[in-house]
């Protein structure tokens, strides 16, 4: 399967990060003479081990199928080979864990992709979409759900064996795409469960474009992810692994297929579904009547869909992708909106270009707005933490924040917080090599008082902190012999006033106390 190109990625999402927790989605693929095999798996954010039970499910169904499945095999031989590698990684989550299972929940989708046949195992809220030959892209599993609604419907884990989904898909496939449900509840929006079309397909179509034309798709999709925009933000973990066919041609659909809900129209769906989840608080409610305009629940679902005033474009990033933007023009798909060139211009050093292109088309927009203030910001945040923990050097972090800037989108009295606190960054660094170098050298003074310089937001700060007080204790033994030698000739006064100011710079120690309670005993038994 040469013709086929492969990535994947997981992305930890913002809840865990401000929490300290460790990214809970797992992926792995493999890919063999004929065939490729694909896992995702969510670990429940509610289980305290559910990270690792989620690596065990995707490596070990992927691992168990690669040693099982040939390229020759049909589907009655390939479905009880997926059955077996649920039941084996079942076994071992529950080998690992022990009596602690509920500790250990996770979902988990596999996908075995034969010569564009697709066949797939499902247990709980993640999911696989195809994107057929005839060019339309269907979801393929359904999240399996508890009774409730929104964030409140309990998610069937793969302990729920019952729930298990074994299948083949019966359409030819030229791309498949697993996702975790940080994503595909950004590909298949619950709102648009009753419409027309339930996917957004622009999004799915915008994934596959990209995949099939980038040079570096793991790159690709791993930024894809990491981006959030700001009025859409995911706090979920996002997992996506995609397949898709580089050299396959598919149907492009008429633009209907790709139009998405303005915002009003977003708006006027979100309402819709409170009114059916509390009717109770919208007592005067009536449905359309003869003589009354069409409402948004019309029968054969159309009247949801959008009436052509944004096709394919800027509501999709804005309202339900979590990465990139693009319009449908006379001439095709265009993917780069104004606010996308802006920040092209900017990174390409064309700050006159960007500049204008913000105040001609990207000003007044306040989506737009957001979206370039928060790629900026993220920026240089990014510039100033890579610089603290050694990814980049202090240059070229300079260099991103110069790019940004010189573009003179930015507040310039956030950039010069950031020039400022990056500034005193680099003086920390540089003190604290500074006092390396002379804890070498023995000048243990020296190194007491620069590595004192180093600064709490610097990543070097606990060793900074560890190795003054190691230097503090050396100098400390550098004074005792001067110490005791004028103990020792009765220089009790100047002994003590060494003493004084040694604990003075560099604080109390046992071994200055002794020597003061000597110099007192011997003062008092001369009396």
């Amino acid at each position: 399967m040469s013709n086929y190109r492969i990535c994947g990625a997981s992305h930890r999402g913002k809840s865990h990060e401000s929490s300290g927790t460790v990214c809970q989605d797992a992926h792995f693929y493999l890919v063999r003479p004929g065939f490729i095999i694909a896992a995702v798996a969510d670990g429940l954010g509610s289980s305290k081990h559910s990270d690792v039970a989620s690596k065990i499910a995707a490596r070990g169904t992927v691992d168990y199928c690669a040693g099982k499945i040939n390229g020759r095999m049909k589907e009655n031989e390939i479905l009880p080979v997926i059955k077996s590698a649920f039941d084996h990684v079942d076994f071992a989550i529950k080998q690992t864990a022990g009596d602690d299972l509920d500790d250990y929940d996770t979902t988990l989708t596999l996908a075995v992709f034969i010569q564009d046949d697709l066949y797939y195992g499902h247990a709980g809220d993640s999911g696989i979409i195809a994107l057929r030959s005839d060019g339309i892209f269907e979801e393929v599993t359904e999240q399996q759900l508890g009774s409730g609604h929104g964030k409140e419907r309990p998610v069937y884990p793969l302990a729920a064996r019952s729930n298990w989904v074994f299948g083949r898909y019966g359409h030819k496939t030229r791309a498949i795409f697993l996702m975790t449900d940080g994503i595909i509840n950004k590909a298949v929006p619950p709102l648009l469960e009753n419409q027309r079309y339930k996917l957004d397909n622009a999004y799915l179509y915008y994934l596959y474009h990209n995949l099939c034309k980038k040079t570096d798709i793991d790159e690709w999709i791993n930024d894809s992810l990491s981006r959030v925009l700001p009025q859409e933000v995911n706090y979920d973990d996002k997992t996506l692994v995609a397949v898709v066919c580089g050299t396959a041609k598919i149907k492009l659909q008429p633009k209907e297929y790709y139009e998405f809900p303005d915002e009003d129209e977003w708006n006027a769906l979100r309402e819709e579904q409170k009114k059916q989840l509390y009717p109770y608080k919208y007592p005067s409610s009536e449905p359309d009547g003869p003589g009354k305009p069409d409402g948004p629940n019309k029968p054969d679902g159309s009247k949801n869909r959008v009436s052509g005033k944004v096709i394919a474009a800027l509501a999709i990033a804005f309202a339900v992708t979590v990465s990139g933007i693009f319009y449908y023009t006379t001439d095709g798909f265009d993917f780069r909106p104004p606010e996308i060139k802006v920040l092209e211009a900017i990174d390409n050093g064309d700050y006159t270009e960007a500049y204008d292109l913000y105040t001609e088309k990207v000003l007044g927009d306040p989506q737009a707005e957001r979206f370039v203030n928060t790629v900026l910001t993220e920026k240089i945040e990014d510039a100033y933490k890579k610089f603290n923990n050694g990814t980049i050097t202090f240059d070229r972090a300079m260099a991103v924040i110069g790019l940004v800037e010189n573009s003179r989108i930015l507040d310039t009295e956030e950039l010069r917080q950031v020039i400022s606190d990056i500034s005193l960054l680099k003086k920390s660094k540089d003190f604290f090599i500074l006092a390396e170098e002379e804890m070498k050298n023995r000048n243990f003074e020296k190194a007491f008082t620069f590595f004192g310089y180093v600064i709490e937001a610097d990543s070097n700060y606990e060793t900074a902190q560890i190795e003054r007080e190691s230097a503090r204790k050396k100098i400390i033994l550098q004074y005792l012999p001067e110490i005791e030698e004028k103990i020792d000739a009765g220089d009790y006064e100047g002994a003590e006033a060494l003493i004084n100011s040694t604990i003075k710079f560099f604080g109390e120690d046992e071994s200055l106390t002794r020597a003061l309670e000597r110099i007192l005993t011997l003062e008092s038994d001369e009396e």
